[in-house]
């Protein structure tokens, strides 16, 4: 009767290392052993090789053989006396095959066992880890599974070759800023927001990231102008909200919702989303000039200490049926300034965008609109500049949830020019969002700009936490800043060799290129390195749960 031995499955991972290879040709051979679709088990002549073949592995009856090989030159680090030579070359199997190669305990350095992999011998005298299973300490054993018949041996992939390599760490915790409008349109919206908002966070808890969710507002008040609803001088200026905004409910104990992996919480009762809708109702009485970018801006840089973890992925959120009015100049909410026309929100529109029209009062369709730098209002690579100077870009998600991005049309209301809504929904109506819609573009597919007008915020909420982990499965971490070996060269130029537990060994990316690849990058993201890689152009099942990569290091 055949036995098993179950293992826990650990993420897999392939890689190519550098290694040099010769063979005087196999020695204590044994017979071969005919196994077929019922599947068996083979060992070489010493025990130090078992093969665990399942059923319906093999279509066919086959030869097995198992034949040691001697004088064998490997990697520095690898385990002499582990090599072997699997028969026929070649064959290939239906379902994966288990392999287990016994190594002396003794003959390792303190610490290096946990660094030990099966790895196959390749024709060109490289190496490639297989699919790793388990290292069984006790045994003196580690296993792996393969898909087909080769040359096998065990390796220290820790010493493999004068370089550092390491199985690499992904990012594993995500902050979430939500700027949510609280003017005086917006109630139906905040309540469709804190409807949908579990979506999200299942996602996240799927995905095994812990994370932070803090709340701000765009009311950012109107200056010294007094104006209805904007009285406030600086408006909440950034800062988290987290006071209760439903009779009777409880919110976090800090400034922000957080939920760690292990499945903590600082919400009394564990009710993450009851917790976020008591914190997320901001209201309707907020300032009318929605500034939503200069509010993300204040929130992340400095309104609110300890919320921002250096080693998190960042993820902000803007649900406004406005587009943005960051102001430069405050004179911009100036009643008494007539030459800038009416006290509405077209004075955001005339002096924040540009279109084919030239003249931002005269009535009818605009095209070509983006946004634009004047003496009133921020450009928006302020914003962006702050994003990626505080993320690199596979670290960070940008997402609004705001009006569509056309029709862009300039009415009117009597002699006044105003802009027409470009979305209806049973809400209400939306405006254009020409600044934000651009802001959101800027971070290319990390960014994602979904129609407030369609009510319900399910997809739009699901579809972002899918993104949040997209990015976040993509992005890896060094625990050493490589060599540049092109100093002069604008960018990190190392030599690396990374691998993806399913996509296998990956390619720098080059310019253009569509296929899976990999980018270094440098940012704060990393705990003591600097320096990520980041896996672009494969959806998370693609990548695995594991990537290993080696880079020459100091």
């Amino acid at each position: 009767m055949r036995t098993t031995r179950q293992f826990t499955v650990a993420a897999t991972f392939a890689a190519l290392l550098a290694a040099c290879t010769t063979s005087r040709g196999p020695v204590g051979e044994v017979d071969p052993t005919i196994i077929g679709p019922a599947g068996g088990s083979v060992q070489s002549q010493s025990g130090a090789l078992k093969l665990d073949i399942p059923a319906g592995a093999l279509t066919k009856e086959a030869s097995i053989t198992v034949q040691a090989l001697s004088d064998v030159t490997l990697p520095a680090g690898s385990i002499p006396g582990t090599a072997f030579e699997l028969g026929p070359d070649g064959l290939t199997f239906e379902k994966p095959v288990e392999i287990s190669i016994a190594y002396a305990p003794g003959a390792l350095g303190s610490g290096d066992q946990s660094w030990l992999r099966v790895v196959q011998i390749l024709p060109d005298g490289k190496i490639a880890p297989t699919e790793h299973v388990a290292h069984v300490e006790a045994d003196g054993r580690v296993v792996a599974r393969i898909a087909h018949f080769s040359r096998y041996a065990l390796a220290n992939l820790k010493t493999a070759k004068a370089t550092i390599s390491t199985t690499l760490t992904r990012i594993t915790d995500v902050d979430v800023l939500f700027v949510i409008d609280n003017s005086g349109s917006m109630g139906e919206e905040q309540a469709s927001l804190t409807q949908s908002f579990p979506l999200l966070t299942q996602r996240l808890e799927k995905a095994g990231l812990s994370f932070r969710v803090g709340v701000t507002s765009p009311d950012l008040g109107a200056g010294k102008f007094g104006l209805p609803s904007c009285e406030r001088a600086g408006g909440d200026a950034g800062k988290l909200q987290n006071a209760p905004r439903i009779a009777g409910c409880v919110g976090p104990t800090d400034p922000w919702i957080e939920k760690t992996k292990d499945g903590k919480s600082n919400v009394p009762g564990g009710d993450i989303g009851a917790a976020f809708s008591c914190i997320a109702r901001l209201g309707t009485s907020g300032c009318g000039f929605e500034q939503p970018l200069e509010a993300a801006h204040l929130a992340l840089g400095g309104a609110n200490p300890g919320f921002l973890r250096k080693d998190a992925a960042l993820a902000v959120i803007y649900v406004t049926d406005e587009d943005d009015c960051s102001a430069k100049d405050v004179s911009l909410f100036d009643p008494s300034n007539n030459t800038l026309g009416p006290l509405t929100s077209f004075r955001c529109f005339e002096h924040g965008v540009t279109c084919d029209i030239k003249d931002p009062r005269l009535p009818g369709a605009r095209t070509q609109c983006k946004p634009s730098a004047g003496p009133y209002m921020h450009d928006i690579s302020r914003y962006i500049s702050q994003l990626k100077a505080l993320k690199p870009s596979g670290a960070v998600v940008v997402a609004g949830i705001a009006g569509a991005r056309g029709p862009v049309v300039v009415g009117l209301d009597g002699a006044n020019p105003t802009l027409k809504a470009s979305c209806q929904s049973a809400g209400g109506i939306a405006a254009p969002p020409v600044r934000l819609a651009a802001f959101v573009d800027a971070f290319g597919s990390a960014g994602k700009l979904t129609n407030i007008c369609n009510g319900d915020y399910q997809s739009a909420l699901d579809t972002l936490g899918a993104l949040v982990t997209k990015q976040t499965s993509a992005s890896w971490c060094l625990p050493y800043d490589p060599v540049d070996t092109a100093p002069l060269t604008k960018g990190l130029q190392a030599d690396c060799t990374v691998v993806a537990s399913q996509a296998g060994p990956l390619p720098a990316c080059t310019q253009g290129q569509t296929s899976a690849c990999y980018r270094l990058e440098h940012g704060p993201a990393c705990g003591k390195s600097s320096t990520r890689i980041h896996i672009e152009n494969a959806e998370p099942a693609a990548i695995g749960k594991e990537v290993f990569a080696i880079c020459l290091a100091p």
